[in-house]
């Protein structure tokens, strides 16, 4: 890595040791001088950095001509003098982003704990665990009552 002295000038060649201390080599004089980490940062620029961002921008701007040459070729082969073609490289929308699914309203006409819950302000949890203690759990695998066991459910809930 390369440093250069913000004040003089000069360029120093970098070498980071585990210790806080950064050892500099002058590339003029060849003289060698540690100094600690902070006075490093405070005193010297990295030159480095400079140069990744110069071939960040060159790889940019490689691939924008490669871009305008196949636009030139696209644009070429069209018989039509006042084709307009539109490149759009902005982020697309999802086109089909995720819904809740509705659940199915069955028209089996049983009432279901969840609304005899909410008829009668109690948490679903709690209900669950008192009808398991009193008649167990459902054979189907589902809390949904017909209108004489749902009116015997209300009455153990309330």
């Amino acid at each position: 890595m390369k440093a250069v002295n913000k004040k003089t000038g000069n360029e120093y060649e970098v070498e980071m040791s585990g210790q806080g201390n950064v050892s500099l080599k002058c590339l003029e004089s060849n003289q060698v001088r540690r100094v600690e980490y902070s006075t490093f940062k405070r005193e010297f620029n990295l030159v480095d950095q400079e140069v990744e961002v110069n071939r960040a921008t060159e790889s940019v701007e490689q691939e924008l001509k490669t871009v305008d040459q196949l636009v030139d070729d696209i644009l070429g082969s069209c018989n039509e003098p006042d084709t307009v073609i539109t490149l759009d490289f902005s982020e697309k929308p999802k086109t089909n982003p995720r819904k809740k699914s509705e659940k199915k309203v069955e028209s089996s006409g049983l009432t279901t704990l969840k609304d005899i819950c909410e008829e009668l302000g109690v948490n679903p949890t709690k209900a669950r665990r008192v009808l398991r203690k009193t008649i167990g759990k459902p054979e189907s695998g589902k809390w949904e009552f017909d209108e004489t066991n749902a009116e015997k459910v209300k009455s153990l809930l309330r």
